[in-house]
Order: structure tokens, then sequence, then C-alpha cells
């Protein structure tokens, strides 16, 4: 069964007892493997484990399809449930994960993490269309808005307050990938220390110092048309080991946001009343490029580069032709040219 993302938290929590598989999903590998977590939880308490955990690849249930069914049925050697994780699932593991389903019960459940699934794939219509003992869990890349309210959660769990000027920036640098994301908050809570209030010198200091995870420049700087200013940007990216997907994602929704302001200034609004519907609300020390952006390039030229970076992204995700950070860099670049001032 689908679960919707507003039952995936209750989900996560607690489990229905019917349950004995369940797939997560998505773009965001980070978020996947957090869930994971949270489900693996439920079921053991260390998850390596040797007795009550058994790791399983899809080369392995592509070649012994019967091996899951058999590893579910088997009795842990001291007792408890047992956990079956399949990391990197795909199409291969269908046939295996039907023999599971339409075997004898067991009580194991079975993890499965896959990448992004598209509406047509086997594996997420065995999940999405199955009954009450399966789950499938979308996990798409967290929005600024997300992140705002990660942040928030985090900070209060930890007895500290977000000041309105440190939520906004920490928002614009960590959306992209939930584990990333959880990273820099937990070297946010160390930096802090016994100090309660983070303000935007704390959160400058802890993630935008060391550039670990802003890609601002990146999207800034392509759209800008500053070809030089890019590469050393996409140069810093991927020296930090950041994803080519990830990149293209947070230039996606930098230029999802002019969209949206540019729209309602060709419509008749003032900058004012325009950038007053963006969520979250502009950080106030990008401002004044970001509007200038957005009142240089109209929606259907945004919509245009945003056709090509989407294109991209499934190029890059496919794993067919030519390296996807080669991809990634070509196509800013060439958007980059694209934006140029005339």
């Amino acid at each position: 069964m689908k679960i919707a993302p507003r039952s995936v938290s209750g989900f996560l929590a607690s489990p229905p007892a019917a349950v004995r598989a369940v797939l997560l999903y998505g773009p965001d590998a980070g978020l996947v493997q957090e869930r994971a977590g949270l489900l693996w939880k439920r079921v053991v308490e260390d998850v390596s484990d040797p007795f009550r955990v058994v790791d399983l690849g899809a080369d392995t249930l592509a070649s012994e399809p019967a091996r899951l069914l058999d590893e579910a049925l088997s009795l842990s050697m001291f007792g408890g449930r047992r956990l079956l994780r399949l990391r990197d699932a795909d199409e291969r593991c269908v046939t295996a994960l039907r023999g599971l389903l339409e075997g004898p019960e067991s009580d194991a459940l079975t993890i499965l993490e896959a990448g992004d699934l598209k509406p047509s794939s086997a594996l997420r219509q065995l999940f999405e269309k199955g009954d009450e003992r399966t789950g499938a869990i979308a996990c798409y890349v967290d929005d600024a808005g997300d992140v705002a309210r990660l942040l928030r959660d985090a900070m209060r769990a930890e007895g500290k307050e977000l000041s309105r000027d440190a939520e906004l920036y920490l928002a614009s640098c960590l959306t992209g990938d939930r584990q990333l994301a959880r990273r820099a908050i937990e070297k946010l809570v160390l930096y802090m220390g016994d100090e309660r209030t983070v303000t935007l010198d704390h959160a400058e200091a802890s993630v935008g110092d060391s550039g670990e995870l802003s890609l601002d420049e990146v999207a800034f700087s392509c759209v800008d048309g500053d070809g030089g200013a890019l590469d050393n940007a996409l140069d810093r990216a991927f020296a930090m080991g950041e994803n080519s997907v990830r990149i293209l994602r947070v230039v996606q929704s930098h230029i999802l946001r002019l969209h949206l302001v540019s729209g309602l200034l060709a419509e008749g609004a003032g900058m004012d009343q325009a950038t007053s519907q963006l969520r979250p609300p502009l950080f106030f020390k990008i401002k004044d490029r970001f509007t200038a952006q957005a009142r240089r390039h109209a929606p259907a030229r945004l919509s245009r580069a945003l056709q090509r970076l989407m294109q991209t992204e499934a190029e890059c995700k496919s794993g067919r032709g030519a390296d996807p950070d080669l991809l990634c860099r070509q196509t800013l670049v060439g958007l980059s040219v694209f934006f140029k001032p005339r």
C-alpha cells in the first residue's frame, strides 16, 4: 500500500503489525537511509547483529530468488524478530519479493532501499498496489520549508532557539539531502555548546565558513551568466563530494523561486509583493542579487532552463552515457551562457 506523506511519521513510529515489507525510494538517498534507520529500530537494537539481521543484494536475489523467503522463515539463534535489509533494490528483486509475499507467513521485516523509481516500475507497483502487508514510502528532496521545520524541531529538542535570520540562512544552505542536513545540525549543536539562541553569526560560523553544504553560489553564478564564478563554485562543490543530482536540484529550486517572482512581476505585481509569496522568505543577504535576476529573466526563459535541468537530472540518474558530474557541469555552463546578459 502507498503511504501518504501525512501518514509517514506515524507509520515509521509504529508500523502496523501486519506489515512484512517496506519499500523506501526516491531521489533523496539521505532521507531514504534516515527513514530506513527509524524502521530498523522497531525490530532490532543493533543493526549489525549477525543473528537477527541479514543483508541481501539485488544480484543475490536475481540469481537466488528463493533466498529471501528462506531467510524470512529462518529462526534467530537467540530468538527475536529478524530484519532483512535490501539496499540498492531494483527490478531484479521483484520475483523474490513476490515469492516472499505469496509464501508462508513469517514475522520478519524486510526493508528495501531504492533510488528514484518511476511510477511504471514493477517494484514500486508491487508495493503501492499491495495489501496491508506492504508499505511504499516516497523520499523526495526537502525544500527550504521542510529544512526550516527540521531545524526548528532539532533545536527545540536540544533546548535551543533559532533566530529568524539564522533559520532563513540555514534553510537556504541545507536543502537537497536530509543526511547532509542532519550532519550540519549536529555540528551546529556542538558548536553552540551551552549557548541557547542560535544567531546568524553562529549559523555562518558553523556551516557557512566551511562551504560544506551551501550551493547558493552555483545557482546564482549560473543565472548571473558568470561562467568563471560558476566554474569555481562547481570545482569547490565537487571537491567537497557534492552529488551532481543534488547540485542540479538546488539550481532547479532557485530557478523555480525566480519563476514564481518573475511571473508575478509580469502580471503587474510590485517586487515586494512578489517576493512576499516566497516560502521561506528571502534571506536578506541574497535579496538584491535575487531580485535583480527576477527582473532580468522572463518566466518563459526560466521555464526553458528548468526543462534542461530536469532532462539532465534524468540523464544523470539513468546510468547510461557520460559521467554525471560532466553532464552536470556541461549543462550548467551552457545555461550560464544562455543567461549571460546581452
